[in-house]
Formats: C-alpha cells, sequence, structure tokens
C-alpha cells in the first residue's frame, strides 16, 4: 500500500479545523459545530417524521387487515351455520324417507297378506275405493290451484 500523503494532510487538516476553530468537514465543506449540530438535528427529526408516517401507514394497513379478517370470521361462522342446518335437514330428510319406507313395507306385507287371503269380491271392493280415493284428491287439488289462482276481487 503506498502512502499518500495528500490523504494524510486532508486527515491533519480536518482534525486541527476540528479542534481549533470547532468546524466539522461535511459534504466537502467545513462547517461550525452549531450548523453541524443543527444539520444532525433536522436529519434525525425528518428520520423520525418518516419514521412515524410509516408507522401510521402501518397502523392503517393493519386496521385494514384485521376489518378484512373480522370479516372472513362472520363468513366463516355464517358458513358454518349453514353447513349445521343442512346436516341436520339432510338427518331429518333421512330419518322420514325410513319411516316412509318402514310404512310402505308394512302396508305391502298387509296387503299381500290381505290379497291372498280375500276373495275377488274384496279386490272389487278396494279398487273401487283406491281409484275413488285418487278422484277425489285429484278434485280438491284442482279445486284448491284454481281457487289460489283467481285474482282478488276488488270492492
Amino acid at each position: 500500500m503506498a502512502f499518500n500523503r495528500y490523504r494524510v494532510y486532508d486527515i491533519v487538516q480536518r482534525s486541527l479545523s476540528t479542534i481549533l476553530l470547532g468546524t466539522t468537514f461535511v459534504g466537502g465543506a467545513f462547517i461550525t459545530a452549531n450548523v453541524y449540530n443543527n444539520y444532525v438535528q433536522k436529519k434525525k427529526l425528518q428520520q423520525e417524521g418518516e419514521a412515524f408516517e410509516l408507522e401510521q401507514q402501518n397502523n392503517r394497513h393493519l386496521d385494514s387487515l384485521a376489518s378484512k379478517v373480522s370479516a372472513l370470521h362472520s363468513v366463516s361462522l355464517n358458513i358454518h351455520d349453514d353447513v349445521n342446518d343442512q346436516n341436520r335437514l339432510l338427518d331429518n330428510t333421512s330419518e322420514t324417507f325410513n319411516r316412509f319406507g318402514n310404512m310402505f313395507d308394512r302396508t305391502r306385507q298387509t296387503l299381500t297378506h290381505t290379497m291372498a287371503t280375500a276373495g275377488s269380491r274384496f279386490m272389487c271392493y278396494l279398487t273401487l275405493i283406491l281409484v275413488f280415493g285418487v278422484f277425489s284428491l285429484y278434485y280438491i287439488a284442482v279445486n284448491l290451484l284454481s281457487r289460489e289462482s283467481d285474482p282478488p276481487e276488488l270492492t
């Protein structure tokens, strides 16, 4: 490493001016200690202001994220409640179909037993009752639907 006398001269000059005159070499120029202290304080305040602004910005972003997380939480709770309601509905539907299947099996067994033991006269009565029941249900359904579809009368 070569000896650089200009570098040494520069260091000595800066040191002497700092000690004797109370000046500091900043940015290529000698300035007094008061100016330097003001510069340092201004720089520090500027950095603190920037830090404060960044902190406020972070707080705004955190508040925004908190509201979004809260919204997602409420949506997930609503989904959970809806899934539980649908599971309950499916369970009730399954139980209803099981009961219907059991009743249908009992009716089929009873009808099979009745047909095996009864004569042709009973079958004729049973057929008439079933036909009458179907037509009665049809007549009731048509009349109820036609009443609901009629517009209300204005008086």
